[in-house]
């Protein structure tokens, strides 16, 4: 679970998710992103704007767009389900799990 909240994680996020978002949504995103210091030395500095433009952009619907921000989610639910079904071993079955 703490997996989801690391910055590598929030920024391969939204790497998936920038197609499905509104030219307002890109705005608040490249807005948070481009306000973020240099961060934490465990990760680079483009990994670390990337995850806190993320953030701006859920903070951002949390506040305008509850809905929105329910269909955001849905989507990266469905993103991350994908990405462990494709890190399943081949010889493991989901029952096994």
């Amino acid at each position: 679970m703490v997996d989801h909240v690391r910055a590598e994680s929030q920024a391969r996020y939204m790497d998936f998710l920038w197609e499905y978002c509104t030219e307002t949504e890109r705005a608040i995103f490249r807005q948070g992103r481009n306000a973020a210091a240099d961060g934490p030395k465990r990760v680079t500095a483009k990994i670390y704007r990337q995850a806190t433009g993320f953030e701006a952009l859920l903070g951002y619907l949390y506040l305008t767009n509850p809905q929105r921000l329910q269909e955001i989610f849905q989507l990266l639910a469905g993103h991350i389900r994908s990405e462990v079904e494709n890190k399943r071993p081949a010889t493991e079955s989901p029952s096994e799990m």
